[in-house]
């Protein structure tokens, strides 16, 4: 059974580098949009997600809040994806992490 990993993210080519990083043994749903991304939650389960933070219809740190309220998906490990650098952004990633623990 291979590692099952839903990537939330809206660039095709970062979805390609994913894919080719972590290899056959993962099995990676690809997910554009957070509309996507909440239809493959509800069909299936994953062993992690990793989230972009700004997507066209959303904002990935609130779309974390909502998954950490769910019970379904309040234990799945989630690592953010982001190209953002500032000093706030990697404080809002951290501190909404610690608020789930």
């Amino acid at each position: 059974m291979a590692f099952k990993v839903l990537l939330i993210e809206d660039a095709e080519e970062l979805r390609e580098l994913v894919c080719n990083a972590l290899g056959a043994s993962f099995d990676v749903v690809w997910a554009p949009t957070l509309l996507e991304a909440s239809q493959n939650l509800s069909a299936a389960e994953y062993h992690i997600i990793l989230l972009d933070v700004g997507l066209p219809d959303g904002d990935g740190f609130h779309f974390f809040s909502m998954l950490k309220n769910e019970d379904k998906h309040k234990n799945t490990p989630v690592i953010f994806l982001t190209s953002h650098d500032s000093l706030a952004d990697k404080v809002m990633g951290i501190s909404m992490e610690l608020k789930t623990i």
